[in-house]
Order: C-alpha cells, then structure tokens, then sequence
C-alpha cells in the first residue's frame, strides 16, 4: 500500500523478534512513586472573629486529603480486550485499537486478517500531520477547521503471524504505565507483545516474544 512504511513477518518458531519506530540507542522507562499524598488547603472566606488568634487559626483550612495508591486505582479502570476467531471479532478497526502515545507521536495496536494474512498492526502518527485543504482548495468545506485540517496517518508496521485464525487474543492498556500488552495464539503457535510510547522522546517501542 502507499503508506506502508515496513514490513516484519514474525516466525513463530524462532526465538524474539524487536523492532522500533524511529529507533534510538537507549530508551528510558520512568517509574512514578506508586503513591501520592496531596493536602489541599485554600484561603478561608471572611467571618467575624472575636480575636484575632482565632481569624489566625483559621486563615489555611484542609478541605480533605488524598491517600491512593494510583496504580491499583487506574488498574481498575485499564482497557481490555478478549478475541477469537477472524474478522469481524478481531479489534480491526482503527476505533477498536488500543491507543498509546506522549501527546505529539502516537500509535494503534489492532489484529487482523489483511488479504488472508493474520497480522498485528502499528499504525503511526503525529498531531502536527495533518490535511491542508483551506485556501481554495476545491475539498475545502470553510471555516470547518475539523475537516479542512484533519489529522492524517503517517504510515503503520505489520507484524505477519503464522496461522489464519486466533485460537484465543488478548490485549490490556495499562493506564498506570501508558503500555499496551498482549497474546495472540493461532493454530500455528503463539506471541506475546508489548508498546508504548516514550515519554519523552519520538520513539514508540514494539516488543514481540514468541
């Protein structure tokens, strides 16, 4: 296809296959305390106090205070995917994927069957790509910034899987450490995989193990 940037069949019988979008010598993974305490104290509003020790006392009141462990409460809420079979059940779609990214380079993680061949697909992209039809074009539609300056795909990756049918697929977006993980097991054998999207540098990762 015109925005086919690479190709990397996957052997299911060999060991690991890595490879990287705009690979770089090191890659840098930071981790957050898991837990955060916060006190929120605001200025409190004007009473008539009989001293001014009292007005003093109560000059910083703590409104309440924040005790959680983030990790184990985003957890609960992490995105989760279970497949079988072949095409309408894969997350084929672009509105099915699972999105990872730092906010200017992003990726899209989906599985499906490309002209009978089982895949894992990366899509690609940036927010500051995007579509020019302003300025008298004739696709323009006006003043219609979401359409005249739609965002547009940069390319994607496919990772071709041995096998034609998904035995069993999972996929789980950790919103705790912005990564995506998974396995896919066909009739042929079965990988796992991981992604995510450097925090601060313009490089997304791809991890694949057999």
């Amino acid at each position: 296809p015109g925005n086919m940037i690479a190709a990397s069949p996957c052997n299911l019988a060999k060991g690991s296959v890595l490879f990287a979008v705009l690979v770089i010598s090191s890659v840098e993974r930071a981790y957050a305390d898991t837990r955060m305490v916060r006190q929120y104290t605001k200025e409190a509003p004007e009473i008539d106090f009989p001293n001014d020790a009292a007005r003093s006392s109560a000059s910083s009141t703590t409104l309440f205070k924040v005790d959680v462990d983030w990790a184990e409460f985003l957890g609960k809420h992490d995105m989760v995917w279970n497949f079988t079979g072949g095409g309408d059940a894969l997350p084929s779609k672009w509105t099915e994927e699972a999105f990872f990214g730092n906010g200017l380079l992003g990726g899209g993680l989906r599985v499906l069957n490309d002209s009978n061949k089982l895949v894992i697909r990366v899509h690609v992209g940036r927010s500051d790509v995007w579509d020019k039809r302003a300025g008298g074009s004739k696709l323009s539609k006006g003043n219609n910034f979401q359409y005249d300056r739609a965002r547009l795909p940069v390319g994607f990756f496919d990772l071709e899987l041995l096998g034609h049918t998904v035995l069993e697929g999972a996929m789980r977006l950790s919103l705790w450490d912005a990564v995506v993980q998974g396995e896919v097991r066909t009739e042929r054998g079965s990988v796992s995989f991981e992604a995510y999207a450097h925090a601060r540098r313009p490089v997304l990762l791809v991890k694949v193990t057999r």
